[in-house]
């Protein structure tokens, strides 16, 4: 897992960590996302947990992290592409 500074989950989860070692710690689902897609990103939420995870579509790591209340769902997601 690359090393990276600011923002992490409790788990240890920060920008730069990919995408597998996402799945290993939260269940997720992918959320279309138009707007994202055009700049070559996924959104992938965390199931029940509030969680936002955007990922690179070709390098398949974190690029942000978005938090909400969870139970909401992702539609809640202020678009900041």
């Amino acid at each position: 897992m690359e090393e990276a500074t600011g923002f992490k989950t409790a788990d240890g989860i920060a920008p730069g960590v990919s995408l597998p070692e996402i799945e290993k710690k939260y269940q997720i689902k992918q959320v279309d996302d138009p707007v994202a897609r055009s700049k070559v990103l996924l959104v992938y939420e965390g199931i029940n947990k509030g969680i936002i995870f955007d990922i690179d579509s070709i390098s398949k790591t974190c690029k942000a992290i978005s938090v909400h209340k969870a139970g909401d769902s992702a539609s809640t997601y202020i678009n900041m592409h």
